[in-house]
C-alpha cells in the first residue's frame, strides 16, 4: 500500500513543483515588466498600500499595517509620507475617532490607475499568446482552484504579506 501513495504522490509532488516554478515566473515576469512603470520614489509598499485602499475605501491604518505585514509605526511614515505627496487622505472614523480611516486623494487615483493599468497591460501581454478560449480555460481553472481551496477571489480582501509573521521572527532562513 506504501507504494500505491508513492506511486500517487509522485505526480502530485511534481505537479506542484512545475506549478511553483511558473507562479515564480509569472511572478518575475509581471515585476520586472511592472517596476518601469512605477512612479519614482515610491516603494512597493506604498504603491499595495495605494491598491488596498482604492480597493477598501476607508481602510483602517492598523489593517493596512496588518494585511502588508509590517509594524503600524512603519504604515504610520508611509501613510504620512503618501498624505504628504497628496495621494492618501486620513480621515478620523466617526465611531472612534482615534482610528483613521484612509482614501485615495484625486492624485493618488490617477496613480493607481496608471500603476493597474500597467500591471493590466501587462497580463494581457502574457496571455496574448494563447487563444482566447485557451485564455478563458486557464483563468477558470485557476479560479476553480482557488475557490475549492476557500480561497476568497474578493479583491478587497488582499493580504500582502510575503511570509508569515512566525516566519519574519525565525532564524530559519530559505
Amino acid at each position: 500500500m506504501s507504494e500505491m501513495t508513492s506511486d500517487t504522490e509522485a505526480p502530485a509532488a511534481e505537479n506542484a513543483t512545475r506549478m511553483l516554478t511558473a507562479f515564480f515566473a509569472l511572478r518575475n515576469f509581471v515585476t520586472s515588466q511592472s517596476l518601469l512603470n512605477y512612479p519614482q520614489g515610491m516603494s512597493t509598499n506604498q504603491l499595495k498600500t495605494l491598491h488596498l485602499v482604492a480597493h477598501k475605501p476607508g481602510i483602517s491604518q492598523t489593517t493596512v499595517a496588518e494585511r502588508l505585514g509590517v509594524t503600524t509605526a512603519s504604515i504610520s511614515t508611509s501613510v504620512r509620507e503618501l498624505e504628504t505627496q497628496g495621494l492618501l487622505e486620513r480621515r478620523a472614523n466617526p465611531d472612534d475617532a482615534r482610528v483613521l480611516r484612509l482614501f485615495l486623494a484625486p492624485l493618488g487615483e490617477e496613480i493607481f490607475a496608471k500603476v493597474f493599468g500597467t500591471f493590466t497591460r501587462t497580463f494581457a501581454q502574457f496571455l496574448d499568446v494563447l487563444p482566447p478560449e485557451d485564455q478563458v480555460q486557464l483563468i477558470t481553472l485557476l479560479e476553480t482552484a482557488l475557490t475549492a481551496n476557500h480561497i476568497s477571489l474578493d479583491i478587497r480582501k488582499l493580504n500582502y504579506v510575503d511570509k508569515p509573521n512566525w516566519m519574519k521572527d525565525s532564524t530559519v532562513s530559505c
